[in-house]
């Protein structure tokens, strides 16, 4: 029966959580003094095994808190499409998850079992999987929050997913020539063009003179 209640008691609390989580992007944190440093993989192939997200908080302050996290992926990724698991070294770690539009939230429903204190570090872990065949960019913020869901610190990192999207044809290779033997072109030759022959002007041809035709002499006297 207490089990029950604690769970129930932490899916409220996380509830609570999720609606402070959404409120503010990007968030800034509220509380001096604590930071947190968010690694996560270049980029994820989908169908691949999953990959692990880590942030890491630290704080400068002398009083130890209880920390609860809360992951917030934002992908125009098909949510259906990707698998979140918050893991501890005991195994998964229970969590509730919402979407709105492109962005998705993963809040803690307890809080983790490390605590953090100067000097003293608290991690937390998300093992990411894409199933694809969608493909694009990724945003991951991690935003930590004490016992009484105030914010203490939030950092981001990218990634990107390959897929479709982000996929290019390869161009198509070009077939490999033929064997065919080419013969060899016959060179023609050429002949020595010869020089022109001079040619003396020609004379005009003289008109041909009409003939006079022999007169008959009609004389009375003696010729």
């Amino acid at each position: 029966m207490r089990h029950r209640i604690a769970a129930l008691a932490g899916a409220v609390i996380a509830g609570a959580v999720l609606n402070t989580a959404i409120g503010a992007t990007p968030a800034s944190a509220d509380v001096r003094g604590f930071s947190v440093r968010v690694t996560a993989p270049d980029d994820f192939t989908p169908g691949a095994a999953a990959k692990t997200v880590t942030a890491v908080v630290t704080s400068e302050n002398r009083r130890c808190r209880k920390v609860r996290f809360a992951l917030l992926l934002r992908s125009r990724v098909d949510p259906e499409q990707v698998r979140v698991t918050r893991v501890e070294d005991d195994g998964p770690f229970d969590t509730t998850s919402t979407t709105e539009g492109t962005t998705t939230t993963i809040v803690d429903d307890a809080l983790d079992p490390g605590l953090s204190c100067r000097g003293r570090t608290v991690t937390g872990r998300w093992q990411v999987a894409f199933a694809g065949p969608d493909g694009g960019d990724v945003q991951f913020e991690v935003r930590a929050f004490d016992e009484q869901d105030t914010l203490l610190t939030a950092a981001g990192a990218a990634a990107g997913v390959e897929g479709a999207a982000g996929e290019e044809s390869s161009p198509t290779p070009s077939p490999p020539p033929t064997s065919r033997r080419l013969r060899p072109r016959r060179r023609r030759r050429r002949r020595a063009s010869r020089p022109a022959r001079r040619t003396s002007p020609r004379r005009p041809t003289p008109t041909p003179r009409p003939r006079s035709s022999p007169t008959t002499c009609r004389c009375s006297g003696p010729v």
